[in-house]
């Protein structure tokens, strides 16, 4: 059974990889539509875990995070690759192409971070949030949720 989940993840990976459009704004665009969705949970589910102080539920966040996080440092190892794989006149918005995958990389180790470090307050036994601080939490996580929801909207028109 471990084999299985472990072969379904591995396949994730080289499809999201494998991808070879006819230029880089539709394969960005993909790896787009990948990770911020994910982003998008993944910190959604931890703001709720921390303010409900839920150690198993956030040693999970920090997992997936740490998925999302390796699944985005194969996207931008796999960079030269990607570029082998188009024909010249698609390589145009290479910069713009590089920029964009490293941004991406950016936000997933950020969240791993945050995240492990949620894990970590709570696996510490600390006190519970006081009010202010989960509605502070609440704020930084609805005014993300709205700037990765925009950057979404705005690859996919």
């Amino acid at each position: 059974m471990y084999h299985g989940s472990s072969k379904r993840k591995e396949d994730k990976k080289t499809a999201l990889l494998d991808i070879n459009h006819d230029n880089l704004g539709s394969t960005i665009q993909a790896h787009v539509e990948h990770i911020i969705p994910h982003l998008l949970k993944i910190y959604n589910s931890m703001i709720n875990h921390i303010i409900e102080n839920k150690d198993k539920l956030l040693k999970k966040d920090a997992q997936e995070s740490s998925e999302l996080s390796e699944t985005s440092k194969n996207m931008k190892g796999n960079i030269h690759a990607t570029f082998l794989s188009l024909p010249d006149q698609a390589l145009q918005n290479g910069e713009k192409y590089v920029q964009a995958v490293d941004y991406l990389r950016k936000c997933c180790t950020t969240l791993e971070n945050i995240t492990h470090q949620s894990r970590d307050y709570a696996l510490n036994q600390h006190p519970d949030l006081i009010e202010s601080q989960q509605h502070e939490l609440a704020d930084v996580e609805k005014t993300l949720k709205k700037l990765l929801e925009s950057t979404l909207h705005c690859f996919r028109s």
